[in-house]
């Protein structure tokens, strides 16, 4: 699972994608190993995670989401604050 969740910073679309509808498929078994992934040092595997985090809509993930409102990059920053908003919005239904 480890590969997969390196394979949302890879530079080709494809591989990104391809990780990321793998890692749907998986979401019980991948909500650790993509909070762990917050934390990487590469700004794309943060954004992309943040990004899938959103999308899986577990709440577990927002108190780590909620740190990573404070990342020194801005795109990393807004897209965890889209995803926030998408996990709230399911709540809310």
């Amino acid at each position: 699972m480890e590969f997969l969740v390196k394979a949302l910073g890879d530079f080709d679309l494809d591989i990104r994608n391809g990780a990321t509808e793998a890692l749907e498929k998986m979401e019980a078994l991948c909500i650790e190993p993509l909070i762990r992934a917050l934390g990487s040092e590469s700004r794309r595997v943060r954004v992309e995670t943040a990004w899938l985090l959103g999308e899986l809509g577990d709440k577990k993930v927002v108190e780590p989401l909620t740190q990573v409102l404070k990342d020194d990059d801005e795109e990393v920053r807004i897209t965890a604050d889209k995803a926030l908003k998408k996990i709230a919005k399911r709540a809310s239904q």
